[in-house]
């Protein structure tokens, strides 16, 4: 985690073994596939009365029985929840997961090339959308018939990305009021920003991280949440990518 006295130099700290790259895409896939859950819950829960409800569960059904005969030594329990449930009964806090793997899978299928860019923190745009979902397999798709064509980026890449979305998490865990001293929080948010600007990892605006041109500590308590809820999603991703632990379910956020 950053600090006023921390130097930003990805490596120089961490031990990065990157995954095998036919690791790192099927986990993309699985991803995707919870997007996809997603995606077809919010079919059901729109405004339209035009839904065909045996259409949408038929697609829900057939997506859940796929993922479990192909993807089941890399879905977890919990995983295989959210696609079991039928179409409409998903919770809030379900389709929280589906949307966070949608970021998650945006920050894999960059490490690999599918995703030109990963931008500031932010739900990837319909057209990043629409190019993985036309990139995963769907059912009935046998997957492990597919040719992995796809490439790891250069190691020193994915970890100045690492920890570029490292810095994001770090600053969407702390607000000014929550601090002992105020000031010397804004003291060590200003260095740590000045710091990773000098470094080229992010940009600093009025002492602080620039987020789409507007300072961090002006941002609105929803969007602050935002930020923290999409970094973490992408810091955590990277750090699996990364090798800094053996289970999707159990990464840490700032491996030591």
């Amino acid at each position: 985690m950053p600090d006023s006295n921390t130097d930003l130099h990805p490596c120089d700290s961490v031990d990065i073994n990157l995954r095998p790259v036919d690791e790192v895409v099927r986990r993309a896939i699985v991803l995707v596939t919870l997007a996809r859950r997603g995606a077809i819950e919010s079919s059901v829960s729109g405004e339209s009365n035009d839904v065909d409800l045996y259409a949408v569960e038929t697609d829900r059904f057939e997506l859940y029985s796929w993922a479990r005969r192909e993807l089941a030594t890399q879905l977890s329990e919990g995983e295989l929840h959210v696609l079991r449930n039928e179409a409409g009964s998903l919770s809030p806090e379900m389709l929280g997961h589906c949307s966070a793997a949608l970021i998650a899978a945006e920050t894999l299928c960059w490490s690999f090339g599918l995703i030109d860019e990963l931008a500031e923190p932010s739900f990837p745009s319909p057209a990043k959308v629409e190019r993985m979902f036309g990139w995963a397999p769907e059912p009935w798709a046998d997957i492990d018939s597919m040719q992995m064509l796809q490439e790891m980026r250069d190691e020193l890449l994915i970890a100045q990305e690492r920890e570029r979305r490292e810095l994001w998490s770090w600053r969407a865990t702390l607000r000014a009021e929550g601090a002992t001293s105020p000031d010397e929080l804004r003291a060590i948010i200003r260095e740590t920003a000045k710091e990773a600007d000098d470094a080229s990892l992010l940009t600093m605006l009025d002492g602080d991280f620039s987020y789409f041109s507007e300072p961090v500590s002006n941002l609105s308590k929803d969007r602050f949440a935002e930020l923290g809820g999409i970094s973490l999603a992408q810091v955590t991703s990277l750090n699996w990518v990364c090798g800094f632990d053996d289970s999707w379910d159990s990464i840490p956020l700032f491996p030591g």
